[in-house]
């Protein structure tokens, strides 16, 4: 953030290092997340047992509030970084007594905990385009470029997870869950770490712009 102040008067410039912040995150955030959505349910059986089971669900939809979340908390700091620190406290406010009646009528509904998380999850799902929506209202942001990037690295993603989780389904191992769940997650990293670094490599990325 203190870096983003510096450039109030340059809003091209923040709006590149805010698409290149994007973009990191989208290599870094994906690819964890749709492994930990996809293995939610090895995981709990992993760190608990089987009786744990039931709640890989909430870990599911958390997972994909944590993807959302990941790509928001941006925002404020380049609202800050122009000097509109205002509409990003009024929006904080706002939300928070929007979240916090919703949940109250709610809770009057004697829902359970998973219908509960559905309903912070479709709450946040909505100020999620509210939020970007208004970031966009003060500086052009090439949302159209990030989300197409973004769709390409959830598809590539997605389907490296899933081929590991098809093989792990369809040749079973004699290793202990755990080691399997570790390796993999492992793989991940790896692929997921050349990647980016092949991004920081080819692209004018934040880093590389924060050392000039």
């Amino acid at each position: 953030m203190p870096y983003f102040s510096r450039l109030q008067e340059r809003p091209k410039i923040i709006s590149k290092l805010y698409s290149n912040v994007i973009t990191f995150l989208t290599y870094i955030v994906t690819p964890v997340l749709l492994f930990v959505i996809l293995f939610a349910e090895e995981i709990v059986i992993v760190l608990f047992d089987t009786s744990y089971s039931n709640i890989a669900v909430l870990i599911q939809i958390l997972s994909v509030l944590g993807l959302l979340k990941s790509f928001s908390n941006i925002g404020g700091n380049v609202l800050i970084a122009l000097g509109k620190f205002k509409v990003g406290f009024y929006w904080n406010l706002i939300w928070s007594l929007v979240l916090t009646l919703t949940l109250l009528v709610s809770l009057q509904y004697n829902i359970n905990l998973t219908e509960f998380t559905l309903v912070v999850f479709f709450a946040n799902f909505a100020s999620f385009f509210v939020w970007h929506g208004i970031i966009l209202k003060y500086i052009n942001i090439p949302y159209i470029n990030l989300t197409l990037r973004f769709s390409l690295v959830f598809v590539l993603s997605f389907l490296f997870v899933y081929l590991l989780k098809s093989f792990i389904m369809f040749w079973p191992s004699q290793w202990p869950q755990s080691i399997m769940l570790g390796t993999y997650f492992s793989l991940l990293v790896l692929v997921t770490a050349y990647f980016t670094l092949l991004l920081l490599k080819n692209q004018k990325t934040i880093i590389f712009t924060l050392w000039k």
